[in-house]
């Protein structure tokens, strides 16, 4: 899964993560400079429940 800020894929990219060999999940926060975040996630085979994402908007002062 990439994760990139701003609406597109050329956007720079925030943080790359790859699935854990020991199948223990990766929880992560990202915060983005604009108000989009670019998401590709490539799973291979069929899973269940593999992805999740929460939003949180954030008010600047």
């Amino acid at each position: 899964m990439s994760v990139r800020d701003g609406g597109g894929p050329m956007s720079d990219l925030i943080e790359k993560l790859c699935s854990s060999s020991n199948g223990i999940h990766a929880y992560r926060k990202f915060s983005t400079s604009w108000n989009a975040a670019y998401i590709r996630f490539f799973l291979r085979g069929r899973q269940n429940n593999a992805f999740k994402a929460t939003l949180t908007p954030v008010l600047c002062k």
